[in-house]
């Protein structure tokens, strides 16, 4: 799973191609006007994924906002940009995401979580895939969802009963029906053996 939000090479050329403006320079502060002042709703979208290279504490919270933009590929980077910029610093508010109903990007949530967040987040990631262990049974949440939050959990140093009984409680509810499911597995069967 990618930790690392970088853009390359080839997604500057895109930014460049997609915001077609006279003024068009490669810092914050034109990504940040681009973004108040758009043209389309792509060009929030590019300008957001070039921020992860441009940005830095000044964008926080305009991206922050973006959580709830409507247009779903800008929801979702938007808190991965935050990611790349603020690293564990943000923890909470990776937390408060993931806790959020207003908030439909779990996934992404969850996945700038395992990337970078501290231990600040194992309640909301407990909370969350306790509240989905009927839909990990059931297959309703991808591996790759709920195998972030879980891989989080396990990276950690310390954690709680309640967190090592949601682990367990994964492990118990179904078969794994993959690789990685099953290497998922028994990760968290290693951990709850270490505790």
């Amino acid at each position: 799973m990618q930790t690392n939000f970088d853009i390359n090479e080839s997604t500057c050329e895109f930014i460049r191609s997609c915001i077609r403006r006279k003024n068009f320079e490669w810092s914050e502060s034109f990504f940040l006007q681009v973004i108040g002042e758009p043209r389309n709703k792509m060009e929030v979208y590019w300008a957001v994924l070039a921020l992860r290279k441009y940005g830095t504490e000044k964008s926080i919270p305009v991206l922050k906002k973006l959580l709830y933009f409507p247009k779903q590929d800008v929801k979702a980077c938007s808190i991965l940009t935050i990611a790349q910029i603020a690293k564990d610093t943000e923890t909470e508010f990776y937390a408060e995401a993931l806790s959020d109903p207003k908030y439909s990007e779990k996934g992404y949530a969850l996945w700038a979580i395992f990337a970078v967040a501290d231990n600040r987040a194992e309640r909301a990631v407990t909370a969350y895939l306790k509240k989905n262990l009927s839909k990990i049974r059931r297959d309703k949440l991808s591996i790759g969802t709920y195998g972030m939050g879980a891989g989080y959990l396990i990276k950690q140093p310390a954690i709680s009963l309640e967190t090592l009984d949601t682990l367990k409680k994964i492990i118990e509810c179904k078969e794994p029906t993959s690789p990685n499911e099953a290497e998922l597995f028994q990760n968290i069967k290693t951990r709850l053996l270490a505790a």
